[in-house]
């Protein structure tokens, strides 16, 4: 984000918007996976577990509809 504001190049602020979100999401996680610990006891591991296999699965599948619209074209 720092090559925007001192080069003004739009690339690299669409580049630190998407890092920054994902170290504000990992430190979301963390913090919400810290508070449901005393709730959940040992468990909280599994939601995180389930959490990253449903975006896996998704992610995955997105990468296979791109593809197959690669090759309709």
């Amino acid at each position: 984000m720092t090559d925007y504001f001192i080069y003004r190049q739009p690339g690299t602020l669409t580049t630190g918007i998407i890092y920054g979100g994902l170290v504000v999401s990992f430190a979301g996680g963390a913090i919400i996976s810290a508070l449901l610990e005393g709730w959940l006891l040992g468990r909280t591991i599994w939601c995180a577990a389930g959490l990253l296999l449903i975006v896996g699965g998704y992610y995955t599948w997105l990468l296979f509809k791109r593809q197959d619209d690669a090759f309709d074209q």
